[in-house]
């Protein structure tokens, strides 16, 4: 028996057709749609519709039997979908997609130990080019007039690179000792680059290249993310100083807060130490075993939430609106970001050190309703590794637990 749930729109009848296989005299069928509506009675037609009124994610099940009184079932996971936004909010990441009007889209990817900036054709999978920029990159961000900015942090620069000749086009100078990370930019024509060693939040023109405005917002910050209205920023910061070794999402006692900036005035309208928010336990998902989460990606309907632990083996995904872990995808050594096509039914994972990008075909779990993702692709990011394999597996692999022992 098999039925594939198609996504549907909360307040709109959807429909299922079940194929059963093998019926003996007089099949009947029986649905539950998952969303605590009555199960059907049974019925001779294969056919059923179900309107829901709320977005999410339900298991629809559907039962057969026949006159022999033998029972089979089947599930599958039916999207209702949300609302889309207006316009789309924008992220600091290692790993951006990139959509083009009459042309091939095209994924650009952060190398921090080459000291490069890699971009591939998303329908050939060519790698098309690997950009030397400033020493140790750290994030990137398309911008509206055909660049891509690039944070590197050890030399206090950012590298502005054209898209058209895939060249650098100019370099930005920091003030020395800065250390830049995340940079977010939106269609309005305006960047926002994070100084970490400095705490401030600098803006920049993408037409001018000049700065128009700094916000002091603390030391030990990094990631800028940028509302879809265009109105808001938002910085996460750790605060206090860091262990050695230690990342800024896992300072000392836990102690982290989010500010809220507003747009494009560059003012603090919150400042949230996350410590003050009481936990909602049932909504936890413990990455085991597998440190914390590097990257989170939402899918464009609002629903999946993916979700890399960085030192790890998988990538969770997970039910955005009921907050439960739906299942995990096999992706290898060190996810660090993930980005998705334009779509959702591509998932992107950058793999740092292992220098590569894996591709995953999402159309089975968006389209079909299956908790499935299939790797269909393997794109090498650079032409030549700095560190060898063994190096690149003590470093960032906590899903082996005897790596340390086997390679000490």
């Amino acid at each position: 028996m098999s039925f594939a749930a198609v996504p549907a729109a909360a307040g709109s009848h959807t429909g299922f057709t079940a194929a059963a296989t093998g019926a003996g005299r007089n099949p009947r069928y029986q649905w539950d749609f998952g969303d605590g509506t009555a199960q059907t009675g049974w019925s001779a037609s294969p056919h059923a519709s179900h309107i829901y009124t709320r977005p999410g994610l339900y298991t629809v099940t559907v039962t057969a039997t026949d006159d022999s009184g033998v029972e089979a079932r089947l599930a599958s996971l039916q999207s209702v979908r949300v609302p889309p936004l207006s316009g789309t909010p924008r992220t600091t990441g290692s790993i951006a997609f990139e959509s083009r009007s009459g042309a091939n889209p095209r994924l650009w990817v952060v190398n921090a130990d080459t000291d490069s900036v890699s971009v591939f054709d998303t329908v050939t999978r060519k790698r098309l080019a690997e950009i030397p920029v400033g020493e140790s990159p750290r994030t990137l961000a398309l911008t509206s007039n055909r660049t891509v900015w690039v944070t590197n942090q050890a030399d206090d620069t950012v590298s502005v690179i054209d898209t058209a000749t895939l060249t650098v086009s100019r370099t930005l100078a920091l003030p020395r000792g800065s250390q830049p990370h995340g940079v977010a930019a939106l269609n309005s024509g305006y960047a926002l680059v994070v100084l970490e060693a400095d705490g401030m939040l600098v803006r920049f023109s993408t037409s001018t290249y000049a700065p128009t405005g700094t916000l002091a917002i603390g030391t030990n910050a990094r990631h800028v993310s940028i509302s879809a209205d265009g109105d808001s920023a938002y910085v996460t910061r750790a605060i206090g100083e860091a262990e050695p070794g230690e990342s800024a999402a896992a300072q000392r006692a836990g102690r982290s807060e989010l500010l809220q900036v507003a747009l494009p005035a560059l003012s603090i309208v919150r400042r949230v130490e996350l410590a003050d928010i009481g936990e909602e336990l049932a909504g936890r998902i413990d990455h085991v075993n597998a440190s914390l989460a590097s990257s989170i990606a939402f899918d464009p309907r609002g629903l999946f939430r993916y979700v890399a632990p960085e030192r790890g083996r998988e990538v969770a995904v997970i039910d955005a609106r009921r907050r439960r872990e739906l299942f995990r995808i096999d992706t290898g050594l060190a996810p660090q970001g993930l980005a998705l096509s334009a779509d959702g039914l591509a998932l992107y994972v950058h793999h740092l050190m292992a220098h590569s990008v894996g591709v995953y075909d999402l159309r089975p779990l968006q389209q079909q309703g299956r908790l499935a993702a299939e790797r269909v692709a393997t794109l090498a990011t650079v032409g030549q590794d700095r560190l060898d394999a063994a190096g690149q597996h003590l470093q960032r692999d906590q899903g082996d637990v005897h790596a340390a022992k086997r390679l000490h």
